[in-house]
């Protein structure tokens, strides 16, 4: 990796080993292959380079989206944006951005990487990664459906190849922001002040914030008691994450030929979708 520019972006680091590794996972799998069932191939979303090979051994290809769905909705909307785009051809997204579900996005929201294509070098990686992810037949994302109840269910309605199962999320600190204060309501955001291209906050916007601190304090624990109270009852036995991660284990049953698929199963598309 000595070859890479010093001041590399991590992301830009993990997603090139990833790619000069793919010998050596195609290698490996290969022979875990010969001797093993293997049910799936579940690479993480830096490492979509590695879903080909999957297809190579006849076995379905998830993709682990360790963020929320809203980052998901992020990407989605990267690929849909270049549909069409000539080779080289890179476009700006525009601001403020409006993802399914209501969540709207300025600039400072974004991940660096996600803004000004012709000025940041990443976009143009950034793009070629997300394409890849067309490749899965599912991506699991790491939410539970209270969390971003809007977002899921504006997924549902477009039909697409994810799996949601978790109860956490991590993407850009300013998508949480938005997120948490905007559609969840359990947090307060200061404002600030760009300058430079600095984020500066002021001593009365932080005045500000610990006066509504206080005054909405206890409107805000009560709905992340609520939350909390969801994302447990999301992972318990009959919980909407439980059963969508059940849900794809019987379909890597199926695909095993260990487990009989239902009829209604059988009809459907190799790109399945259930968000819980």
């Amino acid at each position: 990796m000595d070859d890479l520019p010093a001041n590399v972006h991590e992301g830009r680091v993990l997603a090139e080993l990833a790619r000069r590794s793919l010998p050596n996972i195609r290698a490996l799998l290969r022979s875990v292959y010969s001797t093993t069932l293997l049910a799936a191939v579940v690479p993480d979303f830096l490492c979509p380079m590695a879903l080909p090979i999957a297809a190579e051994l006849g076995v379905p290809g998830y993709l682990f989206f360790p963020s929320n769905l809203a980052m998901v909705a992020l990407t989605r909307h990267i690929v849909e944006l270049h549909d069409g785009a000539a080779p080289g051809e890179y476009r700006d997204v525009a601001v403020p951005l409006e993802l399914p579900g209501g969540v709207s996005l300025c600039g400072a929201d974004m991940p660096d990487a996600f803004r000004a294509s012709f000025t940041n070098p990443r976009y143009a990686k950034l793009v070629e990664l997300v394409r890849s992810y067309r490749l899965a037949d599912g991506i699991l994302v790491n939410t539970f459906y209270e969390m971003e109840l809007g977002t899921a269910e504006a997924f549902k309605r477009l039909a697409a190849p994810e799996q949601a199962a978790g109860e956490g999320f991590f993407p850009h600190a300013g998508m949480n922001a938005v997120i948490l204060e905007e559609k969840l309501g359990v947090a307060l955001r200061v404002p600030a002040a760009r300058e430079d291209d600095r984020c500066l906050v002021t001593r009365h916007e932080i005045a500000t914030a610990v006066k509504e601190l206080v005054e909405e304090g206890q409107k805000l624990r009560r709905r992340a008691e609520s939350l909390q109270k969801a994302a447990a009852g999301a992972w318990s036995p009959e919980g909407p994450s439980r059963r969508a991660l059940e849900e794809v284990a019987v379909k890597l049953k199926v695909a095993l030929g260990i487990e009989s698929g239902s009829s209604d199963m059988k009809k459907e598309s190799h790109l399945n979708y259930s968000v819980n």
